[in-house]
């Protein structure tokens, strides 16, 4: 039932995609959709969540790998889980472009509001200059990542993808360490 669902929200997106969609799709029941999930925005939050799972599974093993680096910083650590996680949504970049969009279900707000928290708490330890409120730096990290999936996800080319990736990594790492951007040609960092 997933599988059909993310096909079709993929193509057609929410609002064009019906429940009958997903059971002519799917060969199964009305009925063991909506006794399994409820309905269509409660598939659609089930796709979510999987994908929620994918992308923080792929940025916390790339932040483990960057932790066992002799000269890892909590920077370097959070931009390498950040970098896989934007590889994550490009490599997902159909349903992922609907989940973090503004294309999904109305009633999908708070999950995105939740969605958001768990960024955040990524950033504990993470300060950059004086940030006037204690969650400052919290917001322009995650908001800076945000709109870096928006635009990874539009993307189709993988070369391109990751490009856009290193470019918003580069942009947060000028965050972290201001002298790097005033290097002409900073040195690249692996995040992979």
């Amino acid at each position: 039932m997933l599988d059909a669902a993310r096909t079709l929200f993929s193509e057609r997106g929410y609002e064009n995609t019906s429940i009958n969609d997903i059971v002519q799709t799917s060969g199964v029941s009305v009925g063991s959709i909506y006794h399994q999930f409820g309905g269509k925005l409660e598939v659609f939050t089930a796709l979510a969540n999987e994908l929620s799972g994918i992308h923080a599974a792929a940025s916390a093993r790339a932040a483990k790998r960057a932790a066992g680096a002799e000269s890892a910083s909590p920077a370097t650590i959070y931009l390498a889980g950040a970098h896989a996680y934007l590889m994550s949504t490009w490599k997902e970049r159909s349903i992922t472009r609907i989940i973090i969009g503004d294309d999904g279900p109305a009633g999908f707000s708070p999950m995105r509001r939740e969605a958001l928290e768990r960024f955040k708490h990524g950033t504990e330890g993470l300060t950059i200059g004086t940030p006037p409120l204690p969650d400052s730096t919290a917001f322009a990290v995650t908001g800076l990542l945000h709109a870096a999936a928006l635009q990874i996800v539009q993307v189709e080319n993988r070369r391109t993808a990751k490009r856009v990736a290193d470019y918003f990594i580069d942009l947060l790492m000028c965050l972290f360490d201001p002298a790097s951007a005033l290097q002409e040609h900073p040195p690249k960092q692996s995040w992979h």
